[in-house]
């Protein structure tokens, strides 16, 4: 079972970002989910979901690599900000400053349709600096511009991005897309049922290993782009 967590709130100021509706000039407080409590997590149709390959991801999804590491290790996604450099992952996806660590959008198989894009900072919240709390296991990542046709471009403006919006309710359905550790490969991607398990969001779908923390959680907005509440990580960094 995994699950996680993204709930806008106020408190956490990220530099250079604001915007109006969902953007970032407000925080995000995350939320995790453990194994306990699957009892709730709805029926038995529900219980044997299992993760499939997604054979095209979703642009402002990607793969977060170690710097100069040819293994990608956590997920993340691009959200709306007005800079456009701004990557939503999991909090102990990142050390330190996170400078150098890679992110690249629409990773499938070896394929970089979109670049790598290296981060420059990384931005968590208090509670989760001072004592890795598992209700802020969350990170804002900028990432640097990269130079175009000789111009200076921001990774939003090639993949798009997700609006931030609130943790999602029970019964409610989500897509979470994230990709397992590995060289190569693709995403997995599964539509579960929102339960919440001691006080954290959780969904039961099989096939989601190391290295899908970070993934989004995302649903669509009145038919229209998708929004991403929440990712996976919090208690037992997301899993059992």
């Amino acid at each position: 079972m995994l699950a996680a967590l993204a709930l806008v709130a106020s408190g956490l100021a990220l530099p250079g970002v604001a915007g109006s509706g969902p953007a970032l000039g407000a925080a995000a407080r995350a939320l995790g989910a453990s194994g306990s409590g699957s009892g709730r997590l709805g029926s038995s149709v529900e219980q044997v979901l299992q993760a499939v390959p997604s054979q095209v991801p979703p642009a402002p999804v990607g793969a977060i690599f170690s710097p100069k590491g040819s293994t990608h290790y956590c997920s993340g996604s691009v959200v709306w900000s007005t800079t456009g450099d701004v990557v939503l992952t999991a909090a102990h996806c990142i050390s330190g400053t996170g400078a150098g660590v890679v992110f690249v959008p629409g990773f499938a198989d070896g394929h970089e349709p979109y670049g790598r894009w290296t981060v420059e900072a990384a931005y968590a919240a208090p509670a989760w600096l001072t004592g890795q709390d598992p209700e802020d296991d969350f990170a804002f990542l900028v990432v640097a511009p990269q130079l175009i046709g000789g111009k200076e471009v921001q990774v939003q403006s090639l993949t798009g991005a997700y609006d931030l919006s609130v943790a999602p309710a029970s019964g409610s359905r989500v897509t979470v897309v994230a990709y397992p550790a590995g060289t190569g490969g693709l995403p997995v991607r599964c539509a579960p049922l929102v339960r919440w398990t001691d006080d954290f969001p959780s969904f039961k779908c099989g096939g989601y290993p190391g290295g899908t923390s970070g993934g989004p959680w995302l649903t669509v907005a009145s038919g229209r782009t998708d929004t991403v509440d929440g990712v996976i990580g919090g208690l037992h960094q997301g899993g059992c």
